[in-house]
Formats: structure tokens, sequence, C-alpha cells
């Protein structure tokens, strides 16, 4: 038999599903760039700077492996993590 070599990454009931879940203030400014806020706006909303925004944007798109805002937004949509 070949021997493959393990991946790392924890089992998850998607294939599609990100290595480490999006935490809940992630989930929070991911909606938000959905809705078409800005950094200001989405700090602003939910009471925090715009360079804390910005800290969870990078989190959360190195977790879902992607490299704009536009490509979260279709991620999000496209896996139901929100309604538009």
């Amino acid at each position: 038999s070949i021997s493959r070599p393990v991946s790392g990454r924890a089992p998850t009931s998607r294939p599609d599903a990100p290595a480490r879940p999006l935490t809940g203030r992630e989930m929070e400014v991911l909606h938000l760039i959905v809705a078409g806020y800005s950094n200001a706006e989405i700090g602003r909303a939910l009471g925090i700077s715009e360079q804390t925004v910005k800290t969870h944007l990078a989190h959360l798109m190195r977790k879902i492996s992607v490299r704009s805002r536009l490509q979260a937004a279709r991620y999000a949509i496209s896996r139901g993590l929100v309604e538009v």
C-alpha cells in the first residue's frame, strides 16, 4: 500500500470548510463586508478601531484562503454564511 502524507488539517464535516473556524467577530466583519461596509464603517458599527477591523479581516481572509474583500464576500455568499 502507498503511504500518503498527513495534511495536518483537522477533519471537518464539509470539505470546503476552513481548517480553523471563523470567530464570532470574524463572522460579524464578514457579514458587514457582504453588506458593503467600509473598514471605517465596520469599526463604527462594532465599536472597534479601523486597525482592529483590518486585523480581523486579515485573519478571516487567511483562514478561508482568499486575497480580497470581494473574494471573501463571494465565499460567504456561496457557502450560505450570509444572506443577501
